[in-house]
């Protein structure tokens, strides 16, 4: 996981911040805003989708609130 940028975290102000990850819960609707750092090798849309795929799934299966956005935002590609 990437860290949030600090202006990210400064308008989000009601939402909740650890390293990486945003939740705003509003309008009993949850958003989230995941901020990655992902290796060279992969495909950065495929990838993507399946880190939304298996946090919808997730909640799914653990809450049953509404989900109204999972964004991904790749800050960083690394590798070697």
């Amino acid at each position: 996981m990437a860290s949030v940028p600090a202006d990210v975290t400064r308008l989000l102000r009601r939402g909740t911040r650890h390293d990486g990850l945003v939740l705003d819960l509003s309008d009993d609707k949850v958003k989230f805003d995941i901020y990655v750092i992902m290796n060279r090798d992969v495909n950065v849309m495929e990838t993507s989708r399946a880190i939304q795929k298996a946090v919808a799934e997730a909640m799914d299966t653990m809450v049953d609130i509404p989900i109204d956005a999972i964004n991904i935002h790749v800050e960083d590609v690394v590798g070697t």
